[in-house]
């Protein structure tokens, strides 16, 4: 039976200035197919079964920290989250308890975390300005405002490189660091302001520089596969902010061996991307620089978290925008045939609608993980479109005005992975 809990804790959006992407999709989208309507828990019905804890008048939306939780249906495991406006990053038990916590001194935000199998954590943000103006300057130039730190579990700071690292950072198959950083202004667009253009770079683990793909050349670079749309924004040029034409917010490497014969795009060597500003989820040579494959644009709507699963399929989270889809679904789409074979929207859909950011995640019993960002939530549905597990950031944005939950982004981690790590710290505080 499904049983729920109330957590009671007490405990900026990094999006582009400008815009270079015609953001209007060409087109019609496609018709998706027939699915069952997307559902969620009942509370009426859970309340008159006595297991919400909560009155009928009270919204369980303003409900802090755990708010559902199914422990026979949703995948246990550690949820890590970073919540961006305050630089922190924390580890929940299914029941919603901190187990962990860690904070970034001299950053201005937290991105995005990484926990490594070792324990060290991998963190993307960037720097406030006090930080980078106690920085020596090179030839003049003010360092990098983004930043890729790499962490011990107790804390420490390991190692901090100033790049302009942003949104997104994995590990490759062969223990690099795969991250996505702003690197050169081109002016083919616009020649007083420029277009930023995204590396998708390979870093050693002590974090050097190893070898970097311009997605701006890689996105141009095939016609008949890819239509990229470049747009010149006068407005904002004026004021002095460059083209935007990608963003990209997510790569991730290729390795699957069983899927690697089945067609070219499954390569191990290959990477996924998600331009937001060019609506489209791509995948490429890393070696070759070859592109072999992009989707989307007229389907979707500044997407996020493109990432290819075990069968071969692509999930994503497709925001939507204003004006023209004001909800966010999930997406998973079968790239051979081109067909969407999947998808969640909430009920009512509005009820999830992160413009910027947000994460998806596959788990090991099929279930899928989400993070609204934007709504300072996360949750996780069954393929069936219920939500069995739902956790509110009982943080919230000390820089807002009004009272708003502080942005994240999260992941779920395995059991056998996180509570050695747990008992070790343990071990360490006792001593």
């Amino acid at each position: 039976m499904k049983t729920l809990h109330r957590a009671l804790c007490v405990a900026l959006s990094f999006g582009a200035t400008s815009s270079c992407a015609d953001e209007r999709p060409q087109g019609p989208p496609p018709a998706e197919q027939s699915e069952p309507a997307p559902s969620t828990v009942d509370l009426s019905e859970l309340r008159g079964l006595g297991y919400v804890d909560f009155s009928d008048e009270e919204d369980w939306s303003t409900v802090d920290g755990l708010v559902i939780h199914d422990p026979s249906r949703a995948y246990a495991g550690y949820t890590f989250y970073v919540d961006i406006p305050s630089s922190r990053g924390f580890l929940v038990d299914m029941e919603g308890v901190e187990r962990a916590s860690w904070a970034l001194s001299g950053s201005r935000q937290w991105n995005r975390g990484l926990i490594l199998d070792n324990g060290d954590l991998l963190a993307v943000g960037v720097s406030d300005d006090d930080f980078l103006r106690s920085l020596p300057k090179a030839d003049g130039e003010r360092p990098p405002a983004g930043f890729l730190s790499r962490l011990s579990w107790s804390g420490e700071v390991l190692w901090q490189k100033q790049i302009a690292a942003h949104h997104d950072v994995r590990m490759t198959p062969q223990g690099n660091i795969l991250v996505l950083g702003e690197s050169r202004r081109l002016t083919e667009i616009h020649p007083d302001c420029g277009v930023i253009d995204n590396g998708v770079i390979l870093l050693t683990p002590e974090g050097e520089l190893v070898d970097e793909v311009s997605s701006y050349d890689l996105l141009r670079s095939a016609p008949s596969l890819n239509r990229f749309v470049e747009h010149r924004d006068e407005e904002k040029c004026g004021r002095g902010y460059p083209n935007d034409c990608l963003h990209l917010n997510c790569a991730r490497w290729l390795n699957n061996s069983e899927l690697a014969g089945a067609h070219p795009i499954y390569e191990p060597g290959n990477v996924i991307i998600t331009s937001r500003k060019q609506h489209t989820v791509a995948i490429f040579n890393y070696a070759r620089r070859e592109l072999l494959w992009a989707w989307g644009r007229g389907t979707i709507l500044f997407p996020h978290e493109a990432q290819v699963l075990d069968n071969g399929n692509i999930l994503l989270l497709d925001n939507g925008a204003p004006k023209r889809r004001e909800h966010s679904r999930i997406i998973e789409l079968d790239p051979i045939k081109e067909k969407i074979v999947w998808s969640y929207v909430a009920d009512p859909p509005e009820s999830f609608y992160t413009i910027g950011r947000g994460t998806v995640q596959r788990l090991p019993n099929g279930n899928t993980l989400i993070s609204s960002s934007g709504q300072g939530q996360i949750f996780e549905v069954t393929r069936e479109r219920e939500v069995v597990w739902r956790y509110h950031n009982p943080y919230f944005d000390e820089r807002k005005k009004t009272k708003t939950r502080g942005t994240l982004r999260a992941e779920r981690y395995p059991v056998e992975l996180i509570e050695p790590l747990l008992e070790a710290a343990a071990a360490r505080n006792d001593r």
